[in-house]
């Protein structure tokens, strides 16, 4: 008898990046391989039209599903109220609208033989549906829900350790992601399910690079030295200018500096880059389909990061032949490999930069680990569901 399984994430379908791809090639690798039914569900945010006209944003067509790859991905619409963020945020009371949608959602999973799950939204559809219907779940853990989420609140903790020890099984996407999920607690069954890479990110041939590399404004004999990433503060892009800086002192003339990527720290960033006129082009958040003709245009690419997960930007810049450093934090060390990253100390700006500066003049290569393949990733998730 087939396997029923239902696969289920939150994500904004308009926003089809990170987590969201991560699943989706869980998804379409998995199907491959196995006979199991499998349904997938996104739990997306319908915001009302006053939150929408305080943000700024255009309303949503509420879709019932979206094809990708040839797999329906049923799309379960949860409306977040103003009533509700009053409760929440200012009265500090659980969820009472949040809570029936779990609930309802839970009822709607109790014909399947177990959920696939990632992350909070969704984990906690499925811990209400093992505990009314004693189907067991699998989560997978992508980043932020473990390393930084869990420490905000003492509910948020609780919960996630909930979690943690009621799984059947949890998925980290780097080891350094499961070793900060001890200090949770150390009473869950895990394994380390590193994601995939697309095979659009390759080694382009020299001459190819070099002609890319002059539709992009790089003239021969400049090197690019990048950044790859959300503005945000979790990504650290304040210590930018500084590195690119230091990088540049001891590189005179032949260096350009990219940041690709948007955030409420852009200005900052823009202003502390233009202080110190450093040749930097900013080129905001580019369709995906561009990226790797990018990282192929690359030299070195730069994260500076406080918190990780795996990163993604690291695997497909050492795909596309470019040679790439970091903070040691999180599952950049696994990925970058550990001469290549460095402590967030007063020494950070100054290590960091004599690295880059090293790979500038010397021909080092870093091979991609071949851990990082969404087939080996599919076989390893399918014995775990297979010995259930």
């Amino acid at each position: 008898m087939e396997k029923r399984i239902s696969i289920i994430f939150e994500s904004d379908i308009y926003a089809q990046y990170g987590v969201f791809n991560s699943v989706r090639n869980r998804v379409l690798y998995l199907s491959k391989i196995s006979d199991y039914v499998i349904d997938v569900y996104i739990v997306t945010k319908y915001l009302p039209w006053y939150l929408r006209l305080l943000r700024n944003i255009n309303k949503q067509d509420r879709k019932k599903e979206i094809i990708l790859d040839g797999i329906t991905y049923h799309i379960l619409w949860y409306r977040k109220s103003i009533l509700e963020h009053i409760i929440t945020e200012w009265f500090r009371l659980p969820p009472y609208f949040l809570n029936r949608f779990i609930c309802r959602m839970a009822k709607e999973m109790r014909n399947y033989d177990f959920l696939s799950v990632h992350s909070g939204l969704a984990g906690k559809i499925a811990q209400k549906t093992k505990e009314l219907y004693h189907i067991p779940y699998c989560i997978t853990w992508h980043g932020s829900d473990i390393h930084t989420h869990p420490f905000q609140s003492k509910l948020a903790f609780a919960q996630t350790k909930l979690l943690l020890n009621n799984a059947y099984c949890n998925f980290f996407v780097s080891q350094a992601l499961c070793d900060k999920a001890t200090t949770i607690t150390d009473s869950f069954r895990s394994e380390i399910l590193y994601n995939g890479i697309n095979s659009k990110f390759c080694c382009y041939s020299v001459e190819e690079k070099k002609k890319l590399r002059k539709t992009k404004g790089v003239p021969d004999g400049k090197k690019v030295v990048a950044f790859c990433g959300a503005l945000l503060d979790v990504k650290n892009p304040l210590s930018l200018p500084p590195i690119f800086k230091s990088v540049m002192d001891n590189r005179e003339n032949n260096l350009i500096f990219w940041i690709i990527g948007d955030g409420p720290l852009k200005p900052q960033v823009e202003s502390e880059a233009e202080s110190l006129h450093l040749p930097c082009v900013f080129w905001g958040n580019l369709p995906a389909e561009e990226m790797p003709v990018m990282m192929n245009c690359i030299d070195v690419l730069v994260l500076p990061s406080k918190k990780e997960g795996l990163p993604l930007v690291v695997i497909e810049a050492l795909a596309c032949g470019s040679n790439a450093v970091g903070s040691n934090v999180g599952g950049i060390k696994e990925a970058a490999g550990e001469d290549n990253v460095f402590d967030l100390d007063d020494s950070f700006v100054s290590q960091i930069s004599t690295r880059i500066n090293y790979l500038l003049h010397h021909t080092v290569e870093q091979p991609l680990n071949e851990v990082f393949d969404w087939k080996k990733t599919a076989s390893k998730e399918k014995s775990v569901y297979d010995a259930i």
